[in-house]
């Protein structure tokens, strides 16, 4: 298993318009990929961390299962129009991807 996290910053103000942006991609792209609730986690800084970053976990079996459920998201016309109205959001060069792997610590 792998967990893919989506690291991004949103500028001063903007969390809530952010927010509701990103429950509009989860219903209109998100759920049609096979993204469950169960397979994400999402959170934003509050003490000690910075309040205006996000951090988007979702957990996947392997990584082709990562790279086909971005390949399919570019076939919605949803997703590329969520590109676009994000921009004025998100800070600039803030968003980027890392992947992980979980460890067992009881074997």
């Amino acid at each position: 298993m792998f967990i893919a996290r989506w690291i991004i910053d949103v500028r001063f103000g903007k969390k809530d318009e952010f927010e509701k942006k990103i429950k509009e991609w989860d219903r209109e792209v998100g759920e049609k990929v096979g993204i469950t609730s169960s397979q994400q986690r999402i959170r934003t800084g509050s003490i000690g961390a910075m309040e205006s970053r996000y951090e988007f976990d979702l957990e996947v079996e392997t990584l082709q299962d990562l790279q086909d459920k971005w390949d399919e998201m570019v076939k919605y016309e949803a997703h590329a129009k969520f590109g676009d109205e994000m921009e004025p959001l998100v800070v600039p060069g803030s968003s980027h991807w890392e992947i992980f792997r979980p460890v067992d610590l009881r074997d």
